[in-house]
């Protein structure tokens, strides 16, 4: 499954609402809303199938990963697909820090009822890569908290809570 980049970033959406799939700390509703400042019109578990979730995007402490996601055929990341108004994906992009930190891209995520929905995701600009980098326990909490606040398996939250942390 091929990720492919949004050719337009004020392309608007019919209703201007758009897709987002959040599998890292916008996971966390409170995160999202009000440190984010991004307005929620919808949310949804949705799964997306072939990619492993991994920490090893560079974050600020030497050691310190950030959620990103990789390519395995065998697996598959939970999250969460918000409905957000289209002008929110400005206000995402600069937390993001769009294009150096993470890319935009857009891809098919599966919702509960296994209906394949275009959302746009980040992942982790190649260059900010690193191996060996492991979550902080507070960025961890944010996706864990998440995990909880919509519902996710026990399993996937249990999976989340044994992750080795800085």
């Amino acid at each position: 499954m091929a990720l492919t980049q949004i050719l337009n970033p004020h392309q608007k959406a019919p209703n201007d609402k758009v897709l987002y799939f959040a599998y890292g700390s916008n996971m966390d509703r409170e995160r999202l809303e009000k440190e984010r400042g991004i307005t929620i019109l919808g949310e949804e578990i949705g799964i997306l199938k072939g990619y492993k979730l991994v920490f090893n995007k560079l974050a600020g402490r030497e050691g310190e990963g950030y959620a990103n996601i990789e390519d395995s055929p065998s697996d598959f990341v939970i999250g969460v697909i918000y409905t957000i108004k289209e002008k929110d994906i400005e206000k995402l992009d600069r937390y993001e820090g769009v294009s150096n930190h993470y890319l935009r891209k857009e891809i098919l995520v599966e919702d509960k009822n296994k209906v394949k929905k275009k959302c746009f995701i980040y992942i982790a600009n190649p260059d900010k890569v690193r191996a060996g980098l492991k979550p902080s326990k507070l960025y961890l909490t944010y996706l864990i908290e998440g995990a909880r606040q919509h519902y996710f398996p026990v399993e996937y939250i249990k999976k989340l809570e044994i992750w080795e942390t800085i």
